[in-house]
């Protein structure tokens, strides 16, 4: 067995080569490495005291910190083409972040359902949860009829889609006041109550269907116009009727 001491008289050790210093090892057992520059600056450093490590720095504040360009990279050769990194607790397998090498998808995995739980196409950027093969923007798939839920702490919640035009689609969660879908709008646009009741033009439906215009309502089916009414009540031994009522508000 080999040992370097640094007697407690003196301060380091130090490693230099063709006049550079290139390693200095302290008695408290702090570690730095050199760059080759001329500027002789700490490009690595080991905190014995903190038990970190700081590359571009000199004063970790994490058991790893790096400092300048902040970029890692995991470089896979030979037969492992899945890099990646694994996060646990206690010892215990929680999630992972692997490129699979050989589909070209970024997946976040789970340890918990065994399965990639977020897939990133590199192809075309597509974004999957719960499905390895994302077709669109957003793919969300699921086996136990579950689906993607937008909330918030106030009274409504809102989902925008915004086209390549000033206008933007809305539809919103108002709560008691039920499902809203319009343009640009708060107020005009279709309406569904809680009680199943739609709207159009009209915040609050009173009826099945309530349509609320300053103009006309037109049903145009082409060369026949029809408006039918059925009431659904009546059987083959009894006749029901269906009424058309207008009225005219004062």
């Amino acid at each position: 067995t080999h040992r370097l001491t640094v007697p407690s008289g003196y301060g380091s050790f130090n490693v230099t080569v063709n006049a550079k210093e290139r390693v200095k090892i302290n008695n408290n057992g702090d570690v730095s490495f050199y760059n080759d520059a001329s500027s002789n600056a700490v490009k690595m450093f080991w905190d014995a005291s903190a038990e970190r490590l700081g590359i571009g720095t000199t004063s970790p504040s994490r058991q790893l910190e790096v400092e300048g360009q902040g970029v890692l990279r995991l470089n896979a050769t030979g037969s492992s083409v899945d890099p990646g990194i694994d996060f646990n607790t206690s010892s215990t397998n929680d999630m992972q972040i692997r490129y699979r090498g050989g589909t070209d998808k970024l997946a976040i995995y789970s340890y918990g359902t065994s399965s990639d739980v977020v897939t990133i196409q590199k192809s075309d950027g597509n974004v999957g949860i719960g499905t390895t093969a994302p077709s669109t923007r957003l793919h969300v798939a699921s086996s136990d009829g579950s689906g993607i839920r937008v909330s918030r702490d106030g009274a409504t919640a809102h989902m925008q889609l915004f086209p390549a035009y000033s206008n933007v689609p809305k539809i919103m969660g108002l709560g008691a006041g039920g499902l809203h879908l319009s343009y640009n709008s708060d107020t005009a646009g279709i309406r569904i109550a809680t009680n199943n009741n739609v709207g159009i033009g009209t915040t609050s439906p009173s009826t099945k269907l309530h349509v609320f215009t300053a103009g006309h309502f037109k049903v145009d089916t082409g060369a026949s116009p029809i408006v039918e009414l059925a009431n659904n009540s009546a059987t083959s031994s009894t006749s029901g009727t269906a009424t058309l009522k207008f009225t005219q508000a004062n």
